[in-house]
């Protein structure tokens, strides 16, 4: 039987996978409307995109320093590998169609149209993006392609891009019957089935092919105590991400001036 000492790694990459997600959810919006912000030249449309992520932006942050700790205290092995990595995929994954599909959710008139219109022509070059990157990752390694094609391995699989065409469909089609919210929660569902599509390729693997999430790992007693402090505060930070978002849910229009 495997002790909780195998057991302890497993539960952290769940708890660092929910970080990295929530992050780039939050924040990935956050800095897609800065890409967005450059492209706005109308400086009251500005004010009201700064205004629908103005007081929740920092709290978002607090998701990165979550995440960033769990890796140096609990996978220190992968940390200097892993941080340097990520920092253009989170810039560039999915940040400024969240950015995008966001202020179509919260704004209206002339900025939420025209944020529609960039969200659509986003979705078709991500999607050509992720689909170049689905057809190149599998045949870096050999194992990574046995996960996507050996039986009954493809059961698993396979939803994963039918869904990602569904979610796709959805999106472009809730932005032109007029949708405010469903091409956000689309654009969330790519994200995840990306981040799904990835864990599935890459499993169990911390530094793809040579170490595991074992071998990256520190000291049981290390990730215990760590653990009891994280039970401790992800509820608290749980709670005040939902109900800040809560406050300030609504649209945002120009009336409403700059937070």
């Amino acid at each position: 039987m495997m002790d909780f000492a195998h057991w302890l790694p497993i539960i952290w990459a769940v708890i660092l996978i929910a970080a990295i997600s929530i992050y780039v959810v939050l924040e990935g919006f956050d800095l897609g409307i800065g890409m967005l912000f450059m492209l706005e030249r109308d400086e009251s449309r500005r004010n009201v995109m700064i205004s629908t992520i103005a007081p929740v932006r920092d709290g978002n942050e607090t998701w990165m320093v979550l995440g960033g700790a769990v890796l140096y205290g609990v996978f220190p092995g992968a940390c200097a590998t892993l941080l340097p990595a990520f920092y253009l995929p989170i810039v560039l994954m999915l940040a400024a169609l969240p950015g995008a599909t966001w202020l179509v959710w919260r704004t209206t008139g002339a900025l939420e149209a025209s944020c529609r219109h960039r969200a659509e022509r986003l979705a078709i070059g991500l999607f050509i993006c992720i689909v170049a990157v689905s057809f190149r990752t599998p045949l870096l390694h050999a194992p990574y392609l046995r996960r996507w094609t050996e039986w009954p391995n493809i059961l698993f699989v396979a939803p994963v891009p039918v869904v990602m065409i569904v979610l796709g469909s959805l999106l472009v089609a809730s932005l032109r019957k007029g949708h405010t919210r469903v091409p956000f929660l689309c654009a969330l569902g790519w994200f995840f089935l990306c981040l799904s599509g990835l864990g599935i390729a890459v499993w169990p693997w911390a530094v793809p092919p040579a170490l595991t999430l074992w071998d990256v790992s520190s000291p049981p007693s290390s990730q215990l105590f760590q653990l009891v402090g994280t039970v401790i505060l992800l509820p608290i930070i749980l709670t005040y991400t939902i109900y800040s978002y809560r406050v300030f849910r609504g649209k945002v229009s120009e009336a409403d001036g700059c937070h």
